[in-house]
């Protein structure tokens, strides 16, 4: 599969993130049906843990907990958005 690059824009079209990605065919075929994704961006999204922890130690209500802080903080931001697939 190639790999895919998503781009979160601005109402207006300037550019505010983008990530390359190996994107599952079941998510895209959703993606495409519904025309709109969950996009989460910023820090503390709960995907990493810390530096000094393994990541089967790193545990769901840790990275919730991360979640919260982040959000708490103004580091973490979601929101639903138009999924726009350009061939």
């Amino acid at each position: 599969m190639s790999r895919s690059r998503l781009e979160l824009r601005t109402p207006d079209g300037e550019l505010y993130s983008r990530a390359w990605v190996d994107p599952d065919p079941t998510w895209q075929a959703a993606a495409l049906r519904h025309g709109y994704v969950v996009c989460l961006c910023g820090l503390f999204l709960g995907l990493i843990g810390p530096i000094d922890m393994a990541a089967a130690e790193y545990t769901p209500a840790m990275r919730r907990s991360g979640f919260e802080t982040g959000c708490a903080l103004g580091l973490t931001a979601g929101g639903i958005v138009t999924y726009v697939h350009h061939a």
